[in-house]
């Protein structure tokens, strides 16, 4: 049974937390034992659920908010402070931004004597598994410091990965975007409204314009039709994918698609990589490193591999052995951690992996934006050149007629 106290310490501090106790008591006990006056102990109150839902109802911050969070609070531990301290100073740091509700919230927590684990388990949306157990861990081994600069580290060349590969898609993606839209324009507005005119003109069109306009005047009557389908087949897809067996084989089929799988494969063992390497030298076991690092990965096919190698690995198997046989991971990446683990620096090994997976992936996708750019800009140039083409010609031939 948890119990919520207020205490005077000697210096005449006022102290509040929570005690796990079977009688008030009890409680009472303990708080004369740590040197302590009593001032009041009743039951503690059960955590509302409305307080834990913070995270997904008002927090709207980027993820740079919670790279600040651990970065600035491992700064502030750093230089002496006690951790509620530090976290009250940096919910005054933060006020001004989405994070900072969560961190006042994370404070009053620790201030109440939970741990911070705890506090930040609040606020699944914002702190993942992997900040929670090395959160966890560095309570455990009494550096949390350490643990919250790992996190901090971790989740900044996260981003800088993410940014790179952002930074690689965005003109390709900005290009089909206004492509797109423009197509649409000239086909659904521009083409029905010429194609009048021509009629008017009482001429029979070229094939090719008879075409387009054909086309044009389709997107202009059911445009709605094709927006609620893609609406439909999105919602549909997304629907399956939370069924294991339909998430499993979609998963599979898209590693085996040429490029597109290899730079997943890459990128996902290039994430587990670089997790679990940082759990193991934040001091984790092997084994809960991994069941940790397993719940981060996103394709369903590769992370059944790795609850298989945990399986192994309970079953006193070679950790890169297990991985090699699950066929997931490439070979490169095993026989790596295969050195690691023989000569005892398989964290080390396992973010050299992550290093060489993502600077590769990075490369290949930045080589193959490069060569594509090019030829959808041609492909695009080809298709509205044909489009207008198609114009001309029967304009030219309603000039032929008047003449």
């Amino acid at each position: 049974m948890k119990f919520q106290y207020k205490a005077a310490s000697q210096s005449g501090e006022v102290l509040e937390g929570i005690f796990d106790a079977e009688s008030e008591k009890a409680v009472v006990q303990k708080i004369q034992a740590q040197g302590h006056v009593p001032i009041l102990v009743e039951k503690a109150k059960p955590v509302s659920k409305k307080r834990s839902g913070l995270s997904w109802r008002r927090f709207r911050g980027s993820a740079k908010d919670a790279d600040m969070f651990c970065i600035e609070l491992a700064t502030l531990l750093k230089a002496g402070l006690a951790l509620s301290q530090a976290l009250e100073t940096l919910a005054d740091m933060l006020k001004d931004r989405p994070i900072g509700e969560v961190v006042r919230d994370i404070q009053l927590q620790v201030r109440k004597g939970e741990r911070l684990s705890s506090a930040l388990k609040q606020h699944p949306k914002v702190f993942t598994g992997m900040d929670l157990s090395m959160v966890h861990t560095g309570e455990v081994s009494g550096d949390l410091t350490a643990a919250l600069e790992r996190i901090a580290s971790f989740r900044e060349r996260a981003r800088e990965v993410r940014e790179a590969l952002t930074s690689t898609l965005i003109y390709p993606m900005i290009l089909l975007v206004f492509a797109g839209i423009s197509l649409v324009v000239i086909l659904g507005v521009v083409i029905p409204k010429i194609s009048v005119l021509f009629a008017n003109a009482g001429q029979e069109l070229p094939l090719i314009t008879q075409m387009v306009v054909r086309i044009g005047e389709f997107i202009r009557d059911w445009w709605w039709a094709g927006l609620a389908a893609l609406l439909s087949g999105m919602l549909y897809l997304r629907w399956r994918l939370k069924v294991m067996v339909f998430r499993m084989a979609w998963d599979r089929r898209l590693l085996t698609i040429p490029f597109l799988g290899m730079w997943i494969s890459k990128y996902e063992v290039a994430r587990f990589a670089r997790i679990l390497g940082t759990l193991l030298q934040n001091g984790m076991t092997l084994l809960n490193a991994v069941e940790v690092a397993r719940d981060v990965v996103a394709n369903a096919n590769i992370k059944s591999g790795i609850s298989r190698v945990i399986t192994e690995i309970r079953q006193g198997h070679g950790f890169s052995i297990s991985l090699l046989n699950t066929g997931v991971f490439p070979k490169l990446a095993t026989d790596l951690l295969q050195v690691g683990e023989k000569t005892g620096s398989l964290d080390e090994m396992l973010l050299q992996v992550a290093h060489i997976y993502e600077r590769d992936t990075q490369s290949q996708i930045k080589r193959a934006m490069s060569v594509l750019s090019p030829f959808l800009v041609l492909f695009l140039a080809v298709l509205i050149g044909t489009i207008v083409m198609s114009v001309l010609v029967a304009v030219l031939g309603v000039n032929e007629l008047a003449f």
